[in-house]
């Protein structure tokens, strides 16, 4: 199955942190077949992302006003 997903940032700036599709983020789990649980995205940055080693980190970016990704 192959997902396709577009977001477009109107305001504001909007911070990407990407992982392959195969890896689970650190601090989100699979609760059941179809629902994943995952903290607030403010939480997993303020408590789980200072805890992640450099290299399991994900790539990130930054979107701005204006920019689909």
């Amino acid at each position: 199955m192959i997902l396709i997903a577009w977001n477009a940032v109107l305001t504001g700036t909007k911070r990407w942190a990407l992982y392959p599709p195969d890896q689970h983020p650190p601090g989100v789990g699979p609760d059941d077949a179809d629902y994943y649980t995952a903290p607030a995205s403010l939480r997993w940055y303020l408590e789980v992302y200072p805890t992640i080693k450099e290299n399991e980190r994900p790539i990130e970016c930054l979107q701005h006003a204006g920019e689909i990704i």
